[in-house]
């Protein structure tokens, strides 16, 4: 990819960001060329201040530079947002894509993992932070066997992946493995061994 930056490439890295959901892959040293750019450019109207004060470059270049700084912070602002929403699901052990990050990026989802992990124990009230597992990518197989399960509290109805539940107390259930496993997981239910 390796683009040259330049005050049109930011602004369709801002349109492209601010129009998806999700993260736009950036190079990892994009921040780094961008900086580069812009320091350029400062450099660029302070020398046309020195040679002559006020001209249509220096004015051009000034321009330039305010609005390609503007376009700066909002990218940040927009790729922040989401980044956060990233280190959430990150923190609470989800397997994530940090292909799209730049380097300073990844440093800070991983710094807002930790910030996250850790107030949550202080919140849960846990003396030490649970630690953060990556959750690794299965292979698609065979569709998983159902457990039986005993309900051990009345449950509001959820939608999951495998279809809606309505689940009360002492109702005896065959729900997949995963949904099964997160009932037992929160003690609201109780596993029942079929042979």
């Amino acid at each position: 990819m390796d683009e040259e930056i330049s005050f049109r490439s930011i602004t369709r890295i801002y349109r492209e960001e601010s129009s998806k959901r999700f993260l736009t892959p950036l190079e990892p040293d994009f921040f780094e060329k961008l900086n580069s750019y812009l320091d350029d450019l400062e450099s660029r109207l302070k020398e046309q201040r020195e040679k002559g004060g006020e001209s249509k470059t220096t004015t051009l270049l000034r321009d330039e530079y305010r609005k390609a700084c503007r376009k700066r912070d909002q990218v940040f602002r927009l790729r922040s947002r989401k980044m956060a929403n990233l280190a959430a699901s990150r923190a609470s052990g989800a397997s994530v894509d940090m292909g799209p990050l730049t380097r300073p990026e990844v440093a800070m989802v991983e710094a807002m993992v930790e910030l996250i992990t850790s107030a949550r124990a202080g919140i849960y009230g846990t003396s030490k932070p649970e630690p953060v597992h990556e959750t690794p990518r299965k292979e698609v197989s065979a569709p998983s066997r159902n457990v039986v399960i005993r309900i051990l509290e009345d449950i509001p109805p959820f939608a999951g992946v495998e279809g809606n539940f309505d689940l009360k107390k002492e109702d005896i259930a065959s729900l997949p493995r995963k949904v099964a496993g997160i009932l037992v997981k929160q003690g609201k239910a109780q596993e029942i061994q079929v042979e």
